[in-house]
């Protein structure tokens, strides 16, 4: 049996690649669920993610006990920050884009299965993996405290003069640290910020996955 997560919010997409999935593996009898948590995600041989602006390149405590797994990340645009570290969690998640032909989707999925299954015995493959029992070093990204103060004000829709006044800085302080979040989590725009901060609000909150 494959147990397969596809965590996304479009049903039929969820449905075509649960097909695509099933027409991939023949041999086996898959099944799927959308809910990412610690008891899903110890058993999922596949993890699908849908991962919004900024999201692939923060802390996914849920994925820390995941076993050896094909984990996939769902993006609307190319790969944050090409060559850059991502966190440990992440480190071999094999990204797909939605405008990606389902010719050239079956192909990676197929040889990142084939590469998983020839790394580790079958045996090795049910263990959790040690390097994500220790999280001490992993790269991935944060906010500073001051950033973490704008940010927050951001959210609640206060303005870039108003932030300089509650924190008692300069109005190019402000812009200053926005820009570095903004630069952190690779934002293109004020949109893509508010849902980030929305997306790590509702993390802070348990309402995100």
């Amino acid at each position: 049996m494959l147990k397969v997560i596809i965590n996304d919010d479009d049903r039929l997409f969820r449905q075509g690649l649960f097909l695509l999935l099933q027409t991939l593996f023949p041999d086996q009898k898959v099944t799927m669920r959308p809910d990412v948590n610690t008891a899903t995600v110890a058993g999922a041989d596949i993890i699908v993610l849908t991962l919004r602006s900024g999201e692939a390149l923060i802390c996914h405590p849920e994925l820390f006990h995941r076993k050896h797994s094909l984990i996939m990340g769902l993006e609307e645009r190319a790969a944050p920050d090409a060559g850059a570290p991502l966190p440990l969690c992440l480190s071999d998640i094999l990204f797909i884009h939605r405008q990606e032909s389902t010719a050239d989707v079956s192909r990676k999925i197929s040889h990142r299965w084939s590469l998983i299954q020839g790394e580790i015995p079958a045996r090795a493959r049910e263990m959790p993996r040690q390097r994500l029992l220790n999280c001490y070093g992993c790269p991935h990204r944060w906010l500073s405290q001051q950033q973490h103060r704008i940010a927050a004000l951001l959210y609640r829709g206060a303005s870039v003069d108003a932030i300089a006044r509650e924190l008692g800085v300069s109005d190019k302080t402000v812009c200053a640290h926005k820009h570095l979040i903004m630069s952190k989590f690779n934002l293109r725009s004020n949109f893509e910020l508010l849902s980030f901060l929305r997306l790590l609000q509702a993390r802070l909150t348990g309402a995100c996955r």
